[in-house]
């Protein structure tokens, strides 16, 4: 077990060493493995990478995120301003979803709200919103309903955590009920539990067999969005399957 000092040194060189959160005023407090991030930054992403910086150090149990966004005047802008950028960005990324997708910004804090099919639309939709200059913070409220049957679901993710090499391929397991799914397992550090990302082979393929399961509106949906956010991903053209 690491001690509480070895954390917060560790914790401290990654923000000042980082090109995008050395310039923050954060101050790091570190007991019983727990962390606590206190100060100012100037901008929501930037919040946002101190918090995964933290996260990705073997040895924290846990963490408080009490660093507050002071956006320089510059970049201060009007709520109708911050909302139109974000559902552009929405809207190109997500071509055949963006449209069940509605926010609400006050003070340059974006609320998203509705209802997507797959997870990776709630998670692009909140990743668009973290990068539209102004944002203040994101408060993701989005509500996904997938058409994958739950035993589908346990084998692929089975499969990707065993191919990742940050989990310890003896000691996953993972279950499915209805529209919640636990992992369970140990990891080396507390960032390797976000999922890990598909290579492009794995992604394609695992798009192609999912279309068998949905009906005509669902496959078009997903595949077109999917294959926008590979494109993007991947440097490659937004092709869509037929």
């Amino acid at each position: 077990m690491r001690s509480d000092p070895d954390i917060e040194r560790e914790l401290k060189r990654r923000i000042q060493s980082d090109p995008d959160t050395n310039n923050a005023d954060i101050a790091t407090t570190v007991k019983d493995q727990i962390v606590t991030l206190t100060g100012f930054v100037r901008s929501f992403r930037q919040k946002r990478k101190v918090e995964l910086l933290a996260k990705s150090i073997a040895g924290i149990n846990g963490l408080v995120n009490d660093i507050q966004v002071r956006l320089p005047l510059l970049q201060r802008r009007p709520d109708p301003e911050i909302a139109r950028d974000a559902l552009e960005a929405i809207n190109r990324r997500l071509p055949y979803s963006g449209d069940r997708i509605r926010l609400v910004v006050e003070d340059g804090l974006i609320c998203l709200e509705g209802q997507v099919e797959w997870a990776y639309q709630s998670e692009a939709a909140e990743e668009l919103s973290e990068a539209v200059r102004g944002a203040s913070g994101v408060v993701n409220k989005l509500d996904a309903q997938s058409y994958v049957q739950s035993g589908e679901i346990r084998q692929k993710v089975s499969q990707a955590l065993l191919e990742a090499a940050a989990f310890d391929a003896n000691s996953q397991s993972s279950n499915s009920d209805h529209d919640e799914f636990v992992l369970l397992g140990a990891v080396r550090f507390w960032a390797a539990r976000g999922a890990p990302r598909p290579s492009r082979r794995a992604a394609t393929n695992s798009i192609m067999r999912r279309r068998s399961s949905m009906n005509a509106l669902q496959r078009n949906t997903y595949v077109n969005d999917r294959t926008a956010l590979m494109a993007s991903h991947f440097g490659t053209s937004n092709e869509i399957w037929s």
